[in-house]
């Protein structure tokens, strides 16, 4: 090789070199002779192994939480030879999980972590995984389908009181269905976020089921509500946007107590009450407004108190923002009759 050329070749060489440590990843984190140190010295906190499961060649999938945080948190753990043990993802740490019934859930990507730049991390996501806990000992396997056209039910991995599923990355932003159950047969049906960009109008939309036999609650409601949740109180609440539907536990009395007591808690701000026939039930009713704290109309709250044998509810539907009793006995009293009928408590 002739002097010019050599000239040339040797910064080129330096160059390569250079440019091909700028593409590495970060240097390796710490090994640990635990999954639970190699989290903890990290993150600076007591991390308890949740779930784990393998995850490709020397990696785990790991589901934890520590002592700082309620919920349950997904990363990525690498298996040095020596048997130790490193962090090569990024982690979120996330508080409780939103309790839908008899399951809660959470969701995220997972994979590598490519490069990080000041205070940003670049990771590159492998797989994307929905988990929760299983909130009912009862069951014994989970179902969930992705709401896509087509889409087939997942069969989730259950162990230990935790649930989870993998799909691809690409479905990060794809809510889905939930069934459970066991051997006897189904437990548990939500469906989570599904329908809201399907159909706006609520009195039309389609009704899709929410069923927890532990709770020993059954309903239907308008698809474009989304996102159940069970409070620790023991209250449903389905939400959309600001208007909410909700379903909680009555004392158990007489139907025109019930609607006495309702009528004396809601004081002034009781615009009618009575009992009225909604499908085959009797129930007692009470439309109470709220004045909004901006000035702006009030909070109109639809109280149905209905005794069902042992288990004595009230559905309540509200909204907020409203200035005319005629708007919401046209477009908001008749989504609240639509779920009523299809009310079922004590289906355990």
């Amino acid at each position: 090789m002739s002097h010019r050329l050599i000239r040339w070749f040797v910064p080129l060489l330096f160059l390569a070199a250079a440019t091909a440590g700028c593409r590495q990843g970060p240097p390796p984190r710490p090994a640990y002779n635990t999954m639970e140190e190699a989290l903890g010295k990290v993150l600076g906190l007591q991390a308890a192994i949740a779930y784990r499961e393998p995850f490709g060649g020397s990696r785990s999938l790991v589901l934890f939480r520590t002592d700082k945080h309620r919920g349950l948190s997904a990363t990525i753990l690498e298996q040095t030879l020596l048997g130790k043990w490193r962090m090569t993802d990024a982690v979120s740490l996330g508080g409780e999980l939103p309790r839908v019934g008899a399951l809660s859930y959470e969701r995220a990507n997972l994979g590598h972590v490519e490069e990080k730049i000041g205070r940003t991390t670049f990771a590159t996501s492998e797989t994307h995984v929905i988990f929760g806990e299983v909130l009912d000992p009862a069951i014994t396997w989970v179902e969930l389908t992705l709401d896509e056209e087509g889409a087939k039910p997942i069969n989730a991995t259950v162990k230990d009181g935790i649930w989870l599923v993998k799909v691809s990355p690409k479905a990060q932003n794809t809510w889905f269905h939930l069934r459970a159950g066991n051997a006897e047969g189904r437990r548990f049906t939500a469906s989570i976020a599904t329908g809201p960009w399907r159909e706006t109008d609520p009195n039309r939309a389609p009704l899709v089921e929410y069923y927890d036999a532990q709770q020993g609650i059954r309903l239907e409601y308008p698809s474009l509500f989304s996102h159940p949740r069970v409070d620790r109180d023991g209250r449903l609440t389905i939400a959309f946007s600001s208007w909410t539907i909700s379903v909680e536990p009555a004392p158990a009395a007489e139907l025109g107590q019930l609607l006495k007591s309702a009528v004396a808690a809601g004081g002034d701000r009781v615009l009618a009450h009575g009992i009225r026939q909604v499908g085959t039930r009797q129930v007692g009713h009470v439309l109470e407004a709220r004045p909004e704290e901006d000035g702006r109309g009030s909070t109109y709250l639809s109280h149905y108190l209905v005794p069902a044998g042992r288990s004595h509810f009230t559905l309540t539907c509200s909204a907020p923002h409203m200035y005319s009793l005629d708007f919401w006995k046209e477009y908001w009293e008749p989504v609240c009759e639509r779920v009523l009928p299809t009310m079922q408590m004590d289906t355990k």
